[in-house]
């Protein structure tokens, strides 16, 4: 008969490693926010995993989104399928922008693999030292900033669900008129 010693301490590690988990990608209050609607977004000027710079100052004139993400959080990568699909391929052309910056663990490679792997075709920037994270106060992922033409905060989404996804469209149509 065999004996598997290993089996009962993975029983104990998996519970904790499951709430780890949860608790860093799990929808969370707006108060988790350093900012709230009608704040300024914070200035930013970072590089995109294809080796472009976009800044905050560039996407002036413009609504848009920007996801704080991480490779290896699954609600981010469902997340960012879906601005993909249902944001950036539909209003690209109506002046409607998405961005996504990396939460700040993750090199510029590992970025890269990860747009790449999924076909990501809007800007991923890299935030190695998770400066932009500091400013807007986020601790878990994704979160969501949805930016108003000006620069100004619209709206603020912790977590992803679908319906967030659809507000986060209907907001962007709305600023853009």
């Amino acid at each position: 008969m065999l004996n598997f010693p290993t089996l009962p301490v993975l029983a104990k590690l998996a519970l904790p490693t499951a709430l780890v988990f949860l608790c860093a990608c799990a929808p969370r209050s707006n108060s988790e926010w350093a900012l709230s609607a009608g704040d300024a977004v914070p200035a930013f000027s970072l590089e995109s995993s294809a080796g472009e710079t976009v800044s905050s100052e560039s996407l002036l004139g413009k609504p848009y989104v920007i996801s704080v993400f991480a490779t290896w959080c699954p609600p981010c990568k469902t997340e960012l399928l879906a601005f993909e699909e249902k944001l950036w391929q539909p209003l690209k052309d109506q002046g409607i922008s998405v961005v996504a910056i990396n939460y700040g663990d993750e090199d510029t490679s590992t970025v890269a693999e990860f747009v790449r792997t999924n076909n990501l075709t809007f800007p991923v920037l890299v935030d190695e030292a998770g400066e932009f994270r500091q400013k807007t106060g986020v601790a878990a992922v994704p979160h969501s900033l949805v930016v108003g033409p000006d620069g100004k905060i619209i709206d603020l989404h912790l977590g992803y669900t679908d319906e967030s996804v659809t507000a986060i469209g209907e907001t962007l149509k709305e600023a853009k008129e």
